[in-house]
């Protein structure tokens, strides 16, 4: 588990790795629910090393507290983060 500016930062660096520039992410839908907000991306990049085309649709459920993220989960499953939020299950 991350923690933190930095954590977050390790994060993007730690996923983006793998990908060469070319990597492109879109937000395609948000839903708010309560303290959360769920953001719906599309990502899509190149291996660094094969140049294999990678695409993938992620769910990011960011959890607020006065008025700042204090949480970030990513789910690969549209259901998954609903349920997470309470909008499911």
């Amino acid at each position: 588990m991350l923690h933190g500016i930095d954590g977050f930062r390790q994060l993007l660096a730690d996923w983006l790795e793998g990908f060469t520039e070319a990597w492109f992410s879109s937000d395609d839908d948000y839903i708010e629910a309560g303290d959360y907000v769920i953001v719906h991306q599309h990502q899509r990049g190149r291996g660094a090393g094969s140049g294999a085309l990678v695409e993938g649709d992620f769910w990011l459920v960011y959890g607020f507290a006065e008025g700042k993220v204090i949480r970030l989960d990513i789910y690969a499953d549209r259901d998954e983060a609903l349920e997470a939020t309470g909008l499911r299950g």
